[in-house]
């Protein structure tokens, strides 16, 4: 941790928060935490307790001393599988997990909280850390979950573990909150895993947020800064999916119980960009109706939890261009039926995906449409790395298409989410290689002269570049990890290349197959 790049700060708004203490430059490292507790999502099905991978019933093993599934005798020894072992043995409790496809078993909605409680007497400082968190519990009471968390968790802990004596309702409740609204969920494993963390559980989420965040192998939890930071300027992540469009990302936030704020989503254009936009069907009108309100606060609803316009939220949409307007329900089944169209495809399904994107864009959606952003950023990443066909093999026709796509979605992250590294990694690296592939062929048929070959190859080395400075970090258990690899060998071999005075490029043929979805 690099405690002098920043401050925790505290208003009645945000509660604690950070500030940086001095300008801070794009790709510093202002956190690097490593995790209070670790343990598998709540609303999850079973994985094994020691490194949380999926379970597959010939190859489990379940721990002598417990009970609890495991992958293997190791994970059943793992420090991980520690405090729950310890916990229940000692009351000759035996947990029976029978079922392996089934989500939000009560013994998995308890562990995670299991492993919190624990920490009460093994670990004092962690525990004091863990209590001092934020467990919202007025919201999560005006919602239900503090109810529906006292019935199947803190019932479940005190009766089925016999912990009675050892912690009040009122204890388990809260750490309910503290998991719920502070957990980091891990994308290294399959499914994804959750952690809590200290210093990190204060940055705030913004949707066009100044840092990114990533995981070691190890559950490290690393915060960069990704766009330049000023002195006292509040540092902060995404807590949602930044390519979503604002009504869609705000529902998710309100099922967090977090509501949102911030310019992007004050602003029914989203920073200029219509990312939300639909077309207006008024007469002859060629306008894009937005929402009128798109700050209207599902929390504030008595139907708080109903989950019937996640992309339009409650509120009129109404044209930029004649006025007329449209409910959100009429805004929503629209989109749904949209979404349901884009669903129904399979992923070679080029030709449908391409048509549909062409119809879309045309008829119903503005050209920046978050949906029609998911569909290019999808095409952009599978022309030449899935089907019959690899990059050296596609026609030129595709190959173009495939650099314009790449093109079209990197100009949008610009704007909105510039802190998506990941996102912006792989469309960098995908038109990096459709650069050189296309220089390649340029060079083989003679059709460019030597400036133009020395600009394709120059672009093509700019974007290697900045691939690797989005990618560097992230591990290589997840696809972005794989090409984070690639990239940095080669960067190697073109300084070795250029050290040798060859232009020659790397051979695409080396290059490894990983899809990476919007």
């Amino acid at each position: 941790m690099t405690p002098h790049l920043f401050q925790v700060a505290r208003n009645s708004f945000l509660g604690r928060h950070l500030l940086s203490t001095r300008p801070i430059k794009s790709g510093e490292v202002v956190l690097k935490e490593a995790p209070l507790v670790v343990g598998p999502s709540q609303s999850g099905i079973p994985v094994c307790v020691g490194c949380y991978k999926r379970l597959t019933s010939p190859s489990v093993t379940t721990c002598p001393r417990c009970g609890w599934p495991a992958c293997g005798l190791e994970c059943t020894l793992s420090p991980q599988h520690q405090p729950e072992c310890e916990m229940i043995s000692t009351k000759r409790i035996m947990v029976e997990i029978t079922d392996l496809d089934s989500p939000q078993q009560p013994e998995y909605r308890c562990l995670t909280v299991l492993r919190c409680l624990y920490q009460r007497q093994h670990d004092p400082q962690c525990w004091d850390k863990i209590m001092a968190l934020e467990p919202h519990s007025e919201k999560r009471i005006r919602c239900g979950k503090y109810e529906e968390d006292r019935v199947h968790v803190a019932t479940f802990i005190r009766q089925f573990f016999q912990l009675e004596d050892e912690f009040s309702e009122e204890d388990i409740l809260k750490i309910c909150g503290i998991v719920q609204i502070n957990s980091y969920f891990i994308p290294l494993t399959d499914p994804q895993h959750a952690a809590v963390y200290d210093t990190a559980s204060f940055i705030e989420h913004n949707c066009r947020p100044n840092c990114s965040k990533t995981f070691t192998e190890t559950n490290e939890l690393m915060i960069r800064v990704a766009i330049p930071v000023e002195e006292g300027d509040h540092l902060s992540i995404s807590y949602t999916e930044q390519t979503w469009g604002t009504a869609r990302r705000r529902h998710h936030l309100a099922q967090e119980l977090l509501l949102c704020c911030c310019e992007r989503c004050k602003d029914p254009t989203e920073l200029g960009t219509l990312y939300s936009a639909i077309r207006c069907r008024s007469g002859n009108c060629e306008g894009y109706l937005v929402p009128d309100n798109p700050l209207v606060n599902l929390d504030t609803r008595d139907d708080a939890s109903d989950e019937q316009y996640p992309y339009s939220g409650y509120t009129s949409w109404s044209c930029l261009l004649c006025g007329s307007s449209k409910q959100p329900q009429e805004v929503y089944q629209l989109l749904k039926r949209v979404e349901s169209d884009i669903k129904g495809m399979g992923e070679t399904d080029f030709e449908l995906r391409e048509g549909l994107l062409s119809r879309l864009e045309g008829e119903v959606l503005h050209p920046n449409h978050y949906f029609l952003t998911e569909l290019r950023g999808g095409l952009a990443q599978t022309y030449g790395r899935a089907g019959p066909e690899g990059l050296t093999e596609i026609s030129d026709k595709r190959l173009e298409r495939k650099m314009e796509l790449c093109r079209q979605v990197l100009a949008l992250a610009d704007t909105l989410f510039p802190a998506e590294s990941r996102v912006r990694g792989m469309l960098m690296f995908e038109l990096h290689e459709s650069l050189a592939e296309e220089t390649r062929r340029g060079a083989d048929k003679g059709d460019m002269n030597l400036l133009q070959l020395k600009h394709k190859i120059q672009e093509s080395q700019h974007l290697l570049t900045g691939a690797e400075k989005m990618l560097s970090s992230e591990p290589e258990v997840i696809p972005e990890g794989e090409i984070a690899v690639e990239v940095k060998r080669r960067i190697l071999d073109q300084e070795a290349s250029q050290m040798n005075g060859s232009t020659k490029n790397v051979p695409l043929s080396q290059t490894k197959c990983v899809s990476m979805g919007m």
